[in-house]
């Protein structure tokens, strides 16, 4: 069975969302590793760097999840590349050099915090644009754009920033979530999903997700250290 006219549409705009917004990552990671490796005290900023993305990463991940339970999924995911588009651009145009270096690590958080929002309800949302026998497929594009862009997005980020310069990079990374997000806003919803009957409120869920993390602090360690192999295996 084939996906209909307006799951099509659905699903093309789905994975070019994606795609482009991962593709933002990576110019953000990519001109800013650059730039922080250049400094003074560049290993120990590129530490800072990493290790505040990931465990904020880690910490959040779950709040995700148990937002993407509400009816809200498509609504989380532009709203969220919308302000991840804006925060690169003020990044770029309003952040004056001698605040640069805290910004940077600042901004680098709140993307992290935004992405770990948004990716469960990427996946949450195929119930919504096209029908059940049909996820699979729609999960297969979208991994396959996600690993190109993995692969390729290094090599493309270089290159732009070798012809651009920086500031144009992070113009042009903002650029790219708004572009994501407003592709995600044009979604048509298809089929509502009715959330899973809540044993226990929200809050509930994100206090014993904090304690299960804390009591389990291996889990928090070998995702941090996965995080930073992946980063570097990249780089």
């Amino acid at each position: 069975m084939k996906l209909n006219e307006r799951e099509l549409a659905n699903t093309v705009k789905l994975v070019t969302s994606n795609g482009i917004s991962k593709l933002g990552d990576i110019l953000f990671d990519y001109v800013n590793s650059v730039w922080l490796s250049k400094l003074g005290n560049g290993s120990f900023w590129m530490a800072v760097y990493q290790s505040s993305e990931t465990i904020v990463s880690v910490f959040v991940n779950f709040i995700g999840g148990i937002l993407s339970d509400t009816k809200q999924r498509k609504s989380i995911i532009w709203i969220c590349d919308i302000i991840a588009g804006l925060l690169c651009i003020a990044l770029a145009v309003f952040v004056p050099s001698i605040w640069l270096l805290y910004a940077i690590i600042a901004v680098n958080i709140a993307l992290s915090v935004l992405s770990s929002i948004r990716d469960p309800a990427y996946k949450a949302v195929f119930g919504e644009i096209v029908r059940k026998e049909q996820i699979g497929r729609v999960n297969s594009l979208l991994e396959s754009c996600k690993q190109t862009i993995k692969v390729a997005g290094p090599v493309l980020a270089m290159v732009i920033a070798k012809f651009v310069g920086s500031k144009m990079v992070l113009l042009l990374d903002g650029l790219t979530f708004i572009i994501s997000g407003l592709l995600i806003r044009q979604l048509d919803i298809l089929f509502e999903t009715e959330p899973p009957v809540a044993k226990q409120s929200n809050f509930s869920k994100i206090k014993d997700a904090f304690k299960y993390l804390l009591a389990e602090k291996n889990i928090l360690i070998a995702n941090c250290k996965n995080k930073l192999n992946t980063y570097h295996n990249i780089w």
